[in-house]
């Protein structure tokens, strides 16, 4: 799992779409769906459900995300050391 792979995916739990998400990472929409499949895959469990054109976090999404936002701000801080 990369540290890109879930700063994507908590910017779509951050916009709840991943249409302003692509837009605020500078990325297509294709791409960021790519990310959210291979995380999908590599952990086994799907992590959105769609709604029109938003996306709803699954509860194993909500934990990935706890876990995400952990991992970000180390990362940040371990960055600025």
């Amino acid at each position: 799992m990369r540290i890109e792979a879930l700063e994507c995916f908590h910017e779509i739990m951050k916009s709840g779409s991943i249409r302003q998400a692509a837009t605020n990472r500078y990325i297509t929409q294709q791409g960021l769906s790519k990310v959210v499949q291979s995380l999908e895959a590599e952990l086994g469990v799907p992590l959105f459900q769609k709604s029109g054109r938003n996306v709803i976090p699954t509860a194993q999404g909500i934990m990935l995300d706890e876990f995400a936002q952990t991992v970000i701000e180390d990362y940040e801080d371990l960055r600025q050391r």
